[in-house]
């Protein structure tokens, strides 16, 4: 019996992806309020719609961001900044 070891590299070009830039957003608006568990405790959160928030919307915790394909969580004294991308940069708030 004869092992035999083989190692493939394979590189190649591909299209870049262009980013689209989103419009300013106008002010993140709750679609509603959800009770929830954080911490062991029931909080009340804000409910977003991901598709209503525009560059420059900032979302303070405790609140839910709701998308076709995920939920976004952000807890109590973090915020999530909306990029110029439309990406949730959710950080601690001092």
């Amino acid at each position: 019996m004869e092992i035999v070891n083989l190692r493939v590299q394979l590189r190649g070009e591909r299209p870049r992806v262009p980013l689209v830039e989103v419009a300013a957003g106008t002010g993140a608006v709750p679609t509603g309020a959800r009770r929830i568990w954080l911490d062991g405790r029931p909080a009340q959160a804000r409910v977003y719609e991901r598709a209503s928030l525009g560059r420059g919307d900032r979302v303070a915790g405790p609140a839910i961001v709701e998308q076709p394909d995920t939920t976004v969580l952000i807890p109590e004294g973090d915020v999530a900044d909306v990029d110029r991308f439309g990406n949730l940069l959710i950080k601690r708030e001092a």
